[in-house]
């Protein structure tokens, strides 16, 4: 429940910043499943030698494909799949990197959150404990903060 209400806080504080990354992650995705029904008639030129043995997956991607004006050839239909392969690869870079962006950004935003409140506690709170400790006891929860959001993509 802590982790929703979290995740909660986080998209209402970064709601660009959340929406990227959702977009992206989506967008990986698709582009991964386009790779892999891309391959399935590649397989199939390969292994069938007349076109009454195809899937209903090549039928229609080739269909397609003649829609499209593209030529239906090996060649033709390798270069799709590399093409979506390439094109996901690009997207899974920049979802890395968008979620690592948000990883640091929430971890300043914390770690700013946490020294404001240490700043305005009263001496009690700082004698009552060793300053050793808490920075320690500080950094520590804030890097396992930050590297549990990284984990998250």
């Amino acid at each position: 429940m802590k982790s929703i209400k979290f995740i909660f806080e986080i998209v209402k504080k970064f709601p660009l910043l959340m929406l990227k990354n959702v977009f992206l992650v989506v967008i990986v995705g698709i582009l991964g499943a386009c790779s892999l029904f891309s391959m399935t008639p590649v397989i199939d030129f390969l292994i069938h030698s007349n076109s009454q043995e195809l899937s209903p997956v090549t039928v229609r991607i080739v269909h397609y494909m003649e829609f499209l004006g593209l030529p239906v050839s090996l060649e033709s239909l390798l270069l799709t799949v590399i093409v979506f392969v390439t094109m996901g690869s690009i997207c899974q870079v920049f979802a890395r990197y968008f979620i690592l962006k948000a990883k640091y950004v929430v971890s300043k935003d914390i770690m700013i959150g946490s020294f404001k409140d240490f700043f305005s506690a009263r001496w009690s709170f700082f004698s009552g404990s060793k300053q050793g400790e808490l920075i320690n006891t500080l950094t520590r929860e804030l890097a396992v903060v930050g590297n549990a959001f990284g984990g998250m993509g």
